[in-house]
């Protein structure tokens, strides 16, 4: 369905928490890179490239497999990072309007940024949890990583909803 009008195209000004959510995922995405480099020679020749929804590891393949996880990750932190430029694209609960459309964007962005250091923060844990397992320090990633992972996006999509609601 196409709209009639347009929603306005603004600048957001960040904020410092913006800055430090967009510094913290920089920096996860970093360690995306770094971790592997860092311990691949004292890998072993298989190591777990699947964890089941209880965290255990219950595929293996080739040490070469760690640097999956980072190429999934910069596509990800890529995506992320593009569709925030396109604030005035997303879809809204509410009609934007000339009064409502920075408060409204500046809410969408900040949900995109946080989702974005979750994401990361999420991908080193795994990648640190692949690396531990694989060394025989950890059984896996634990049973509680899916459930804590979907509870804190599941809390991030609630208070995202409820903001724009309270933006007007």
């Amino acid at each position: 369905m196409k709209k009639d009008t347009e929603n306005p195209k603004l600048k957001i000004k960040l904020t410092a928490f913006d800055y430090l959510i967009e510094a913290a995922a920089l920096l996860c995405w970093l360690a995306l890179f770094l971790l592997p480099l860092i311990y691949y020679s004292d890998l072993p020749d298989n190591i777990p490239r699947h964890f089941d929804f209880e965290g255990r590891a219950d595929a293996w393949d080739g040490k070469q497999i760690i640097f999956t996880l980072p190429a999934i990750g910069t596509a990800l932190y890529l995506l992320l990072s593009i569709v925030s430029r396109f604030p005035h694209k997303f879809n809204y609960l509410k009609s934007i309007t000339a009064e409502n459309a920075a408060r409204q964007y500046a809410i969408a962005l900040r949900i995109v940024r946080m989702l974005k250091f979750i994401i990361m923060a999420a991908f080193v844990y795994i990648m640190m949890g692949t690396i531990n397992t694989a060394l025989g320090k950890l059984d896996g990633l634990g049973a509680g990583f899916l459930p804590f992972l979907l509870l804190v996006i599941s809390a991030l999509m609630i208070y995202g909803i409820m903001k724009s609601r309270q933006a007007g």
